[in-house]
């Protein structure tokens, strides 16, 4: 009888493979068998300790990432909302949602010994059919939103700090596709938002994080099948995008501030509102400021500006940084509830590899750093304001009481 890897698990392979971007054939290739032999060994045969051997060293996992343990699928509660679902990206988002997993798995770890900002997202009643998602019910609904959290007409401060504060995970991470700046999904009554660190560009990124809290709020109800339909996809990419305008610069502020709609009075308003002139633009046309002549001449000038590449301030603001995850692990190092070697052997993976998916530093969790951090307990109120003129809440990550006794 030929030997074999006790425990092996077959779909640990294939989400190992997806994760490292390969096809079968690819993978075959790189550890020399041929590709039968890899889809059988994802359906349920075990390969010999050899390939095995093999496997770990091409596709750079520790063998227990393979071995018995439970294969609890990610139980969304909505659909993965991308940019792009063409065939093109098809590789680039298996390995998003491999890696989503593993945060999201790393989120559960942390919430066992620290308590993370509650949910606050509002409960909106929508249709699960979003053609009947009017642009006048989006910009009422965002309208609410600001209200609900308090945000008056001003610009946010931070945006990924204030979802982070009202419950949502976000991390920044390498995304590997020009068509994947952000994606997101709900998961246990909790939100997740993954922005791209591809393209280093502040307002850019703001306009991320605000189009995936569109999908967020207004497409919780909406089924997977609207999604992979073009004609729908293309309609709730638009509803993102006109929420992400809402939320922000609401209407109110925009009809005040936007004296007249030229390059100049927006280059201006970049400062202040930390929003792209491009976005500033189609807030423009949503809201109806511009005719059709005016319309043109606008995207003529911003064009001829070489605005497409890069626009005034891109290279002097700031990218927003999420913190709530790297913050909550380092309180579990400094406490010493948990080791950088504890971390990773929930996780079954080196470090690299969780750092990548969380979005953490390179080297953050690497053992041979060591354990021992002497850092805050929780967040600078200052640091959270959410409004220029408002006071931001406190997250504060408080290890379980019973854990002291």
């Amino acid at each position: 009888m030929k030997p074999s890897t006790p425990g092996f698990v077959g779909a640990a392979l294939r989400e190992a493979r997806k994760a490292r971007g390969l096809t079968g054939a690819l993978l075959a290739e790189k550890i020399d068998v041929t590709k039968q032999a890899i889809s059988s060994y994802e359906t349920g045969k075990s390969p010999s300790p050899d390939v095995a051997e093999r496997i770990c060293e091409v596709l750079h996992f520790p063998l227990s990432y393979f071995l018995n343990r439970p294969r609890t699928k990610l139980q969304r509660e909505t659909p993965y909302f991308y940019r792009s679902m063409s065939a093109t990206t098809r590789l680039a988002r298996d390995e998003a949602e491999i890696k989503m997993e593993w945060l999201v798995h790393l989120s559960s770890i942390v919430e066992t010994f620290i308590e993370l900002p509650q949910v606050n997202f509002p409960v909106i009643d929508l249709p699960s059919d979003p053609t009947k998602i009017s642009d006048e019910l989006i910009e009422d609904i965002a309208s609410q939103l600001r209200t609900f959290w308090g945000l008056g007409n001003g610009p946010i401060s931070n945006s990924a700090w204030l979802l982070e504060n009202n419950g949502a995970i976000v991390v920044r991470r390498r995304l590997n596709a020009e068509t994947l700046d952000a994606f997101s999904i709900w998961v246990r009554g909790r939100p997740f938002i993954v922005l791209s660190s591809d393209k280093n560009c502040a307002a850019r990124s703001r306009f991320d994080i605000a189009h995936e809290l569109g999908h967020l709020i207004l497409h919780r109800n909406v089924p997977e099948l609207y999604i992979k339909t073009p004609e729908y996809f293309k309609l709730i990419e638009q509803q993102a995008h006109r929420f992400a305008g809402a939320i922000q610069f609401p209407i109110s502020s925009f009809a005040k501030e936007v004296s007249s709609a030229n390059l100049e009075v927006f280059r201006i308003l970049k400062h202040r509102w930390n929003l792209s002139i491009a976005m500033m633009i189609k807030r423009a046309e949503d809201l109806d400021f511009l005719n059709e002549r005016k319309r043109q001449a606008l995207w003529r000038s911003y064009a001829s500006s070489g605005w497409r590449e890069q626009e005034p301030l891109d290279d002097k603001l700031i990218v927003e940084k999420p913190r709530v995850i790297r913050e909550a692990i380092e309180l579990l190092l400094s406490e010493e509830i948990l080791s950088r070697s504890d971390i990773l052997s929930e996780m079954n993976l080196y470090h690299g590899d969780v750092e990548d998916s969380c979005g953490l530093p390179s080297n953050f969790l690497n053992p041979k750093a060591g354990d021992i951090l002497h850092l805050r307990r929780h967040l600078r109120q200052q640091e959270f304001s959410e409004v220029h003129d408002r006071p931001g809440k406190v997250i504060e990550f408080r290890p379980e009481e019973k854990l002291r006794n």
